[in-house]
């Protein structure tokens, strides 16, 4: 039971990679955005909220 969840939190955080990456490819403001913020951790944050 225990390596089943381990493969799933392995695939859920490949998957989430492969998301950020497809998220920043296809966007095009994304330049302009890292100037907007500080970090990159702030703006993943921003990202991962949704605003």
């Amino acid at each position: 039971m225990m390596n089943k969840i381990k493969v799933y939190r392995r695939r859920v955080k490949k998957l989430n990679e492969a998301l950020l990456v497809s998220i920043l490819a296809n966007n095009k403001s994304y330049f302009s955005l890292m100037n907007q913020f500080n970090t990159f951790e702030s703006w993943i944050r921003v990202v991962l909220e949704g605003r």
